[in-house]
């Protein structure tokens, strides 16, 4: 995959929520069989032995031991053991962004294998392990653990997966790079929908099914992470830095700083270069 576009699946993936809802270990005997179901959350399973065969939206795809595979939330699939003594991690999970799934956006393969197989299977023996522990925060850990697998089948994934939809995720990486280049001038929303020729109402829709935040929340997110990096790296006067974000004097631009990070610029910048 190229780089513009893994760039724009991580920002899309930064707002993602991601739940545990369910764990364990599948003997997946003859009657471990399946034809075109439908699941309600998202699941990703490691052949821990043996041998099994995966179908999801018409792609099959034979997953030996070692191996990941991804079935989306509702999306029809079909699975059956290849060979006897097959054994099946699986966790179930709830992956999505507000109103709408990833899958939704994003093209993955049906498996991939890892290549440290046996560092997967710790993970989710020590999901299993928090699953069933009554310490207090096991159920954070249990949605760690999970984001630590989704994390690692996403990694492989990375020369496969693809977006559905690259006319509007093409625009949305031009508006992005347009905002990064931009944070001095007054950017709004009429603004930026006119660079890459939509009207504002779609727009917004548009940018908020990408990244699940209104462009004006990006805009001051992107002013806000870069006023960290100037503080920190540059040499740059509170004034400069910004006028450089496109804040109209140094007081504006350091009451949002300070609310936003609890520190004035100034402050920030002190405490950051003390720090080893």
């Amino acid at each position: 995959m190229e780089a513009d576009s893994i760039f724009l699946l991580n920002q899309m993936i930064q707002n993602l929520q991601l739940k545990m809802k369910d764990t364990g270990a599948v003997l997946c005997g003859d009657d471990w069989t399946s034809v075109n179901c439908l699941f309600p959350y998202d699941s990703i399973g490691y052949v821990n032995h043996g041998r099994i065969y995966m179908e999801v939206n018409g792609k099959g795809s034979q997953i030996d031991e070692g191996g990941m595979y991804y079935i989306p939330a509702m999306n029809p699939y079909s699975h059956h053991a290849l060979c006897k003594d097959t054994e099946t991690y699986y966790v179930h999970f709830e992956m999505n962004t507000p109103g709408h799934r990833l899958s939704e956006k994003i093209d993955f393969p049906v498996s991939v294998r890892p290549s440290e197989p046996e560092r997967i299977a710790r993970i989710y023996e020590r999901l299993f392990s928090s699953k069933n522990s009554h310490l207090l925060g096991a159920p954070l850990q249990s949605t760690g653990l999970t984001c630590e697998i989704a994390a690692a089948f996403f990694q492989l994934c990375q020369e496969y997966a693809s977006l559905k939809d690259t006319g509007k995720a093409g625009k949305m990486l031009d508006i992005i790079e347009y905002i990064q280049k931009n944070l001095n001038k007054n950017l709004t929303v009429e603004l930026l929908a006119s660079q890459i020729g939509l009207a504002p109402n779609y727009f917004i829709r548009v940018f908020r099914q990408f990244f699940h935040e209104t462009p004006m929340h990006f805009v001051l997110n992107e002013r806000e992470k870069t006023a960290r990096k100037l503080l920190e790296h540059s040499e740059l006067s509170i004034k400069e830095i910004g006028l450089s974000l496109g804040f109209a004097n140094q007081n504006y631009f350091s009451e949002f700083f300070k609310k936003r990070n609890g520190f004035s610029p100034s402050e920030y910048r002190r405490l950051k270069r003390k720090s080893p």
